[in-house]
């Protein structure tokens, strides 16, 4: 589904105007097959410019705010063809800006396709100037398309969607006009509260990898992709990100990652650390497979513990009769010692000891019944949860290709350091319990 968005265009300019739609309507951007996909509402594409103007001339309105620039794009991943994508801006455009002179041109030279919308800022009906904002141009858009970009980062930030109801978040205080928030521990949580439309594992995900674009601080300019381990890969020297740019070899495109310090300041502060993108996936799916091995054992061994408790059940509800009667017997003893105490006030205080010893022993007797009872349970649970995980890791394993949300839900950072022989030592850091993993790549003579 679509999302728009406002280019904030700080060059609000007769010439700043001309240039946007100048680049919008590019032919390299726009043309494939003899088909050019750039509508003009309105107006005329190839003169849009001039009547932009001429209403402004007008109705004497040459001020202030001359044009707005949308961009309508879809998710990471989301197929959509070009024809499609057009036909729902245009029909967006439309309805939103029935009143003014309009160019929709749909740019497909790049993976990711998308369109841009500029309108003139003036009415060409009445004069009037657009004062709309980026919150009712996307209920615009909500009401026909719904999914838009608040609407969708709304949903994955509340936890009700998954059926959880949280109350008592934060607390407020009218004498002293403060506000308070409280900690999760304290808050009230009522499971299955409602029907969820996202369910717990998606949205769990979610959080991961919006706290990880948070942290990494990974972004793109206008009309760029933000590459797959773009804020993820680290060097090991000098701590700066390695930076992504396509390449071409024998006219195969690739994407190499390069210390951003050696491309800015040059080998006497640092050295290049180039590393393909490809060889970063190989070493990522190479270790995503030893751990479903480890996992997969780990699984089995607590199979095996469940299966022994099932099978020594009964020694284990022996053992629990046993405490039980000891902890009676210390029990009783300890009422004993206390008529006594009362008795002997000048003693009370070595009563006290002996109740303070059997109290204690109670404590580990207890505790060594409660390990008893939740042994299995516990067993069970990691069972289970190991198995999940595995089953997971098949499921991506069995993919042609890592998705980018797979990999910023698994891997938390990178970390590349370059040897003197020019080869690299890569560290992958991944969320989780699991354990930071070391490969090793040899530079090839092509990076």
């Amino acid at each position: 589904m679509p999302i728009v968005h406002f280019i904030n265009n700080k060059s609000q300019t007769s010439g700043g105007m001309r240039n946007v739609l100048a680049y919008v309507s590019k032919a390299e951007k726009t043309e494939v097959e003899d088909k050019k996909y750039v509508t003009a509402l309105n107006c005329s594409a190839d003169t849009a410019y001039e009547e932009f103007n001429a209403t402004k001339n007008l109705y004497h309105k040459n001020g202030g705010r001359l044009y707005y620039h949308l961009v309508q794009s879809f998710p990471s991943g989301y197929e959509i063809a070009p024809g499609l994508a057009h036909e729902i801006a245009v029909e967006f455009a439309s309805g939103a800006f029935s009143k003014y002179e309009c160019v929709v041109a749909t740019h497909i030279d790049r993976e990711h396709i998308h369109s841009h919308i500029v309108f003139n800022s003036v009415s060409f009906e009445d004069g009037k100037k657009y004062h709309s904002d980026k919150q009712s141009v996307e209920q615009l858009m909500c009401k026909k398309f719904l999914w838009v970009q608040t609407t969708v980062k709304r949903l994955i930030q509340n936890e009700i969607y998954t059926g959880v109801l949280v109350n008592h978040k934060t607390v407020t205080s009218k004498i002293y006009k403060t506000k308070s928030v409280i900690s999760e521990e304290e808050r009230y949580r009522h499971e299955d509260f409602l029907p969820a439309i996202i369910d717990k594992e998606t949205w769990k995900q979610a959080q991961i990898l919006l706290e990880a674009r948070q942290k990494s601080g990974a972004r793109a300019s206008e009309d760029k992709v933000i590459h797959r381990y773009s804020g993820m890969i680290k060097c090991a020297e000098c701590g700066a990100s390695l930076i992504a740019k396509k390449r071409s070899l024998n006219g195969v495109p690739y994407v190499e990652y390069s210390c951003n310090s050696y491309n800015r300041y040059g080998k006497q502060h640092c050295t290049p650390h180039r590393i393909h993108e490809s060889q970063i996936d190989k070493l990522v799916i190479e270790e995503l497979t030893q751990w479903r091995e480890k996992i997969i054992a780990e699984s089995d061994k607590y199979d095996r513990i469940v299966r022994e408790w099932v099978r020594n059940r009964p020694i284990y509800e022996q053992k629990i009769k046993q405490y039980n009667d000891k902890i009676l017997i210390l029990k009783n003893q300890i009422e004993e010692i206390i008529m006594e105490r009362i008795a002997d006030r000048e003693h009370a205080e070595v009563y006290n000891n002996m109740i303070s010893k059997r109290e204690e022993q109670i404590a580990d007797l207890e505790k060594k019944i409660s390990d008893c009872k939740i042994y299995d349970k516990i067993s069970r649970e990691r069972h289970a949860q190991l198995k999940s995980t595995a089953e997971m890791l098949d499921e991506i394993l069995d993919k042609v290709e890592l998705s980018d949300a797979q990999l910023r839900t698994l891997v938390r950072r990178i970390i590349v350091h370059q040897n003197e022989d020019k080869s690299l030592d890569v560290r992958l850091e991944f969320n989780g319990d699991f354990e930071d993993s070391v490969s090793v790549y040899v530079e090839s003579e092509t990076a």
